[in-house]
């Protein structure tokens, strides 16, 4: 993204790939970087949802820096950019069709979900097609 999408007051999201869709499974890249350390441990969560805003699937956790780092909100470096590896396992009762990717932050302890600055609280990142 030219800009950044901000959740909350220090969760700003860069931007995502979607490497792979398939039957099984989508495989996502997600873009971060921060100008200061977020003063909470957050839980991001990457949901994909049915035409009608329902979740099919989800994958919930930590960023996980290049697929293999665990990278806590509160240890994120200013400045950094950091590449959130997702796996987001489909159901294998999935029906194939267009389903919308949409992202969450949330405080694990307390559920509270981070919102943006048009008050929702999840950004719909893009729409895939599951054959």
């Amino acid at each position: 993204l030219a800009s950044p999408e901000l959740f909350g007051d220090d969760m700003p999201f860069w931007g995502v790939d979607v490497e792979a869709v398939t039957h099984a499974l989508v495989d996502v890249h997600l873009w971060w970087r921060v100008d200061h350390s977020p003063a909470k441990s957050y839980s991001i969560g990457l949901h994909l949802l049915d035409s009608a805003g329902n979740i099919v699937t989800q994958v919930d956790g930590p960023i996980h820096h290049y697929g293999g780092e665990i990278v806590d909100t509160t240890a994120m470096q200013a400045d950094r950019i950091y590449i959130d590896y997702r796996n987001l396992a489909l159901p294998t009762t999935i029906t194939p069709g267009t389903y919308q990717l949409a992202l969450v932050i949330y405080d694990w302890q307390t559920n509270q979900r981070l919102t943006l600055s048009d008050g929702s609280d999840r950004l719909i990142l893009r729409s895939i097609t599951v054959p």
